[in-house]
Order: structure tokens, then C-alpha cells, then sequence
């Protein structure tokens, strides 16, 4: 048995051998290199790494003695056993004698390699194929494509995203700047909404002063100011027949026609007639009297009324002023009448002391003239005599006219003297002496208040009423005799 399975190894081994010597003998021979000795003492090398008999012998006693320890038995009881009746041995060596060959076989061709050279085994492709470090590192190097290319991608879809968000942010931003254009110009209309704002809060506040602004005299205040006025006036009338009466000579005709004419628009003609009328001297001195008197009302009367001392400016203040308190409030029409007057008749170049003493002086000295009373003295006694009690009526007009022009403005309050063609009222005129009939003159002045009724929106009916009534004296007085 056992030498059945030596010759078995034997003839397995012995033809590798001698195939891998004649091998090694080709690849022997093809290796050999002709090589030129470079000195001395340096000869030809033949055949590289040429196995020597030595080393071909310790081989070969080495599978010998590896066969001789594999035959021996390593239990005890492995020479008992016994094959089975009728079965033939196998040819096969055991599995341990194999596994030794196949380990020695390895280490043998490792060697030759290792002597020879490079020279590739069938065996190197499967070693490279699962060689563990380079599977590991294939598999990194993949792991690090798939991850650069998902990098790559995500990098481009956040370019693409960034690219939109930037695209977003200009038109919020264009968005914005016409936000804050539009904010500008709506600022500007706001601003200049607080300008108007302010301006009207402040014409607010201004006519909120305007109309609650309370009266500077009350009436009763007023009628005194009317009542000393005509006192004044009667008093210089009867200052001035003491001294002028009886004394004088008469004016030459044209001249007297003159000045006849310009009395006859104040007095009339009846008045001026029986001033130059000298038969009774009682009646003469009552009726130039009563003329002095009626001069002095009407002038005071149209200075106190009047919005200028021109005339015409005068008409066209009266009328706006007349057109205004029929579509205003009272209060409002009083405001605009203050402010208005004291800049036409007060204001800076209005010498109004100045022009009414003068023309106080002048339809005086026309009195005297048409009663015969002037002389070449009469302007100097005027100046001198009567120059203080003119300017003390001067004051009381003035004041009357400021008080119900500029400090009543809750109410119209006028002055009124009723001309010679007007009829008697008892309403608003009183009798100054005894009579009846056809009035004369106007020796007092009177005070009335107008009232604007509102209708319908508009401030239309006009009512009167007289506070105090004017002085007058009839033809018939004149021809009473004086008791």
C-alpha cells in the first residue's frame, strides 16, 4: 500500500519537476546576456540564477522526506484500520500530503520569480483581483466620483437658485425704489397738505378771534358819544350868533349866488332864503341859528359815514360793504368793515383832523356870508375864537366814527340826518321846537342799529332800528314868534 501511494506522488511530482527544469532551462537560456568584461580579472557570466545539483538534491531529499514523514501514522490506531472487503485502495494521496504540496509548490514558483525576474503566473489576475487594498481603494475612488458628481450637481442647482434669488432682489429692488418714489411724491402732497393745514388752522384760529371778538362799547355807551356830539354842535351855534350877529355888511350878488348854491344842497332853498331875509332880526338870529346847527350835523353826519375822504373810493367801499353783509354773517361783515375803514379813512396819509376842521371852517364862514354877518375879520375871530371848540368837535366825531365803525362789529350801527325833503317820522325823528308840517333842517344827530335777518341761507332782510332819534325843526317853527 504504501509503496503504491509513493509511486503515485512520484509520478505526479516527477513530470512537474522535470516540465518546470526544462521550462526554467528555455527561460535559462533565453535570459542569457553576452556581456563584455569592462576590466581585468572580470570573466563571462553565463546562464542567470542556473540552479546548481546542490540545491536540486536538498529539493529532492525534502519531498523524500516529507513522503517518508506522511507515511508514518499519526494515531495509534490508524495501522488497525482496515479497508472494506472487495474495495480497491485509492490512488490519491491523503488531504494533509496534498495541502503540503500545494503549499510547497507555491513557495517554490515564489522562489523561481524572485531568481528570475519578473515573469507573470496564471495565478497574479486572481491575486490583483482580490487583493483586499485594492478592492477598498477602487471602491474610495468611486465613493469620491459619485460624491464629487453630487457635489457638482447640488453646486449647480444652488448657481441656478442664486442666479433667481438675484434675478428676485433687482426687481424687489426696482420695486423698492419706486416704493420710495412713490413715498417721496406722497410726502411732497403730504407736506404740502400740513402747509395747508396749518395755513387753514390758522384762518380758523384767526376767525375764531374774528367773530368772538367782543364789542369795545356797548350801546348805551354810544348814545352817549351821540348825545354829547349834538351838544357840542348846539353849542358852538350859539357861541358863534353871540359873536358875529348884527356886525358885517352884505357880499356883492354874484358872489352871494355862489355861495347860496352850495348851501342850498346842504339846507335848501327855504332855509337859505330866510337866512338872507333880515326884516324880523329874532327870527333872522333863530334861523341862522337853526342853519349853523344843520351845517355842522350834515357835515359831522358825512364825515362819520363816509369809508375815504375821496368820494368816489368812498361809494365803492359802501357798496362792497352793503353786497357783503347780504351774504355773511353780521360778525363777519363787521371784521372785514373794522380792517377796511381803519386803513381808507385812518391809514398812513390820511390827514382826517386836518381836512375836517377845514371843511367845518369853510360851510361856517358860508353861513355867515349868506346872513350878512362876514366881514374881513371873520376868518381870523374863527381861527382864534372857535379853534378849540372846532377841533374838540373834531375829537367827538372822530371817536363816534371809530366806535361804531371799528369796535362795534356784532352790529351795524350808523348815524343818520334827515334831509329838508324828507317827511316827517316819528319813528326816527323828534322835534327840536314846537311845530308840524314841512321840516326845515336837521339840527341832531340820530343813531340807528341794522339787523340781517337770515333766510333761506342768506342773510337778506335788513331791519332798523333807531336808538336814537334825530333832531328837527319844522318851517312852521320859524313862525312862532320866540317867547
Amino acid at each position: 500500500m504504501l509503496q503504491r501511494m509513493i509511486g503515485t506522488v512520484v509520478n505526479q511530482v516527477g513530470p512537474s519537476t522535470n516540465n518546470d527544469d526544462s521550462q526554467h532551462k528555455q527561460s535559462d537560456a533565453d535570459m542569457e546576456v553576452d556581456i563584455v568584461p569592462q576590466g581585468p580579472g572580470i570573466s563571462e557570466v553565463g546562464a542567470v540564477h542556473e540552479p546548481d545539483s546542490e540545491t536540486k538534491d536538498v529539493k529532492k531529499s525534502e519531498v523524500d522526506g516529507a513522503i517518508a514523514l506522511d507515511s508514518k501514522p499519526k494515531h495509534p490506531f490508524d495501522e488497525d484500520k482496515k479497508l472494506p472487503a472487495g474495495d480497491s485502495k485509492p490512488d490519491i494521496p491523503s488531504i494533509n500530503l496534498a495541502e503540503r504540496i500545494a503549499r510547497f509548490e507555491p513557495d517554490y514558483k515564489g522562489k523561481e520569480r524572485r531568481a528570475a525576474g519578473k515573469e507573470k503566473q496564471p495565478d497574479d489576475k486572481q491575486d490583483r483581483r482580490f487583493h483586499a487594498p485594492y478592492q477598498k481603494q477602487d471602491d474610495r475612488g468611486a465613493k469620491l466620483s459619485k460624491d464629487k458628481r453630487k457635489l457638482t450637481q447640488e453646486l449647480g442647482h444652488a448657481q441656478s437658485e442664486n442666479r433667481a434669488l438675484l434675478r428676485k432682489n433687482e426687481e424687489l429692488e426696482r420695486e423698492l425704489r419706486g416704493a420710495f418714489d412713490a413715498l417721496s411724491r406722497e410726502q411732497c402732497l403730504r407736506e404740502e397738505d400740513l402747509r395747508l393745514l396749518e395755513a387753514r388752522a390758522q384762518e380758523l384760529r384767526d376767525a375764531q378771534t374774528f367773530l368772538t371778538k367782543a364789542d369795545a362799547y356797548s350801546f348805551a355807551e354810544i348814545k352817549g358819544m351821540v348825545e354829547g356830539l349834538n351838544s357840542e354842535v348846539l353849542q358852538i351855534a350859539a357861541m358863534m350868533v353871540d359873536e358875529f350877529s348884527g356886525s358885517g355888511k352884505s357880499m356883492e350878488a354874484g358872489h352871494l349866488m355862489e355861495v347860496g348854491q352850495r348851501l342850498k344842497g346842504i339846507l335848501g332853498d327855504w332855509m337859505v332864503e330866510r337866512m338872507q331875509d333880515r326884516k324880523d332880526p329874532d327870527i333872522h338870529i333863530e334861523v341862522v341859528q337853526k342853519g349853523i346847527q344843520a351845517v355842522l350835523t350834515y357835515t359831522v353826519q358825512h364825515f362819520i359815514s363816509c369809508w375815504s375822504l375821496d368820494d368816489r373810493i368812498s361809494d365803492i367801499f359802501v357798496g362792497t360793504y352793503n353786497e357783503i353783509m347780504s351774504t355773511n354773517n353780521p360778525a363777519v361783515a363787521g371784521r372785514w368793515r373794522a380792517m377796511t375803514r381803519a386803513k381808507s379813512k385812518y391809514g398812513v396819509g390820511n390827514d382826517f383832523d386836518e381836512t375836517f376842521g377845514w371843511r367845518i371852517t369853510e360851510c361856517l364862514r358860508d353861513i355867515l356870508r349868506v346872513a350878512g354877518w362876514s366881514s374881513e375879520t371873520t376868518q381870523s375871530k374863527l381861527t382864534e375864537r372857535f379853534g378849540e371848540r372846532f377841533c374838540a368837535l373834531v375829537t367827538l366825531a372822530k371817536k363816534l366814527d371809530m366806535a361804531i365803525g371799528e369796535s362795534i362789529t356784532s352790529q351795524d350801527l350808523f348815524v343818520f340826518a334827515p334831509s329838508h325833503q324828507e317827511a316827517f317820522s316819528v319813528v326816527c325823528m323828534a322835534p327840536a321846537e314846537e311845530g308840524s308840517g314841512t321840516i326845515a333842517c336837521t339840527c341832531e344827530l340820530g343813531l340807528g342799529v341794522s339787523h340781517m335777518m337770515e333766510q333761506a341761507g342768506e342773510w337778506k332782510e335788513r331791519r332798523v332800528e333807531c336808538l336814537v332819534k334825530a333832531g328837527i325843526v319844522f318851517v312852521s317853527s320859524f313862525e312862532v314868534p320866540v317867547k
